[in-house]
């Protein structure tokens, strides 16, 4: 008799469940981290990790070595704002719990977007992490320590912070010391921007855009 791995929720995982086979639905809440294999190789992908939410705890997911370089190839890169599904495999050390993926095919991916343009207006109305689509002209872009930003004007004199983490570039083999991918904007250039809206407080308007992948913002004519 074959019998599927339990869907259960995070708070109730515990040492008990120590190295249960699990599956758990929940939202990305943070940035994805990547960690570079010193050793180099397509075969010692490196390691990534994210943090996911469902409702009744928090807790890492963390991946390795083939599996990192199966997520990377596919561009199966979990970002702030998705519903995910995993089944891994529940580790409990001390204090610290995870669940571990093996593979790519142990995880599914939603990333909500609307359909449509909308306008900033609209944009400045939404709640944390809702789907953005919008256009405006990209004013400068620049890479600090932690991400790549697109200053984006709306055409009215509006601008705001469409972003890509740092981490996700370094996954994607997008070097630090030059952060520039094939079809990238530039000053001056017209874009399409898809991802989510992360609310700032003390900024005007209070919202940046984070994207997903570098494919998330691009020229339009």
């Amino acid at each position: 008799r074959y019998v599927d791995n339990p869907q259960v929720k995070l708070a109730g995982l515990g040492q008990r469940n120590n190295y249960a086979q699990v599956i758990v639905e929940a939202d990305v809440s943070g940035d994805l981290r990547y960690y570079k294999n010193v050793l180099g190789g397509e075969e010692f992908g490196g390691s990534l990790e994210f943090q996911v939410d469902d409702g009744t705890d928090v807790m890492k997911i963390r991946c390795y070595d083939e599996a990192t370089s199966e997520l990377i190839r596919e561009r199966k890169l979990p970002a702030q704002g998705d519903r995910i599904t995993v089944r891994g495999t529940f580790q409990s050390r001390g204090k610290t719990r995870s669940i571990i993926l093996g593979s790519a095919y142990g995880i599914s991916i939603s990333r909500s977007r609307p359909g449509q343009i909308m306008t900033w207006n609209e944009i400045s109305g939404l709640t944390q992490n809702a789907g953005v689509l919008t256009e405006g002209r990209v004013l400068s872009a620049k890479y600090n320590r932690y991400r790549m930003e697109f200053i984006i004007d709306d055409g009215a004199g509006n601008t705001a912070i469409a972003y890509i983490p740092g981490s996700i570039l370094d996954a994607l083999g997008i070097p630090e010391e030059n952060r520039i991918w094939e079809g990238m904007p530039q000053a001056g250039d017209l874009v399409r921007v898809s991802g989510i809206a992360v609310i700032e407080r003390g900024r005007d308007p209070g919202f940046s855009i984070a994207l997903a992948l570098p494919e998330d913002i691009r020229k339009v004519q």
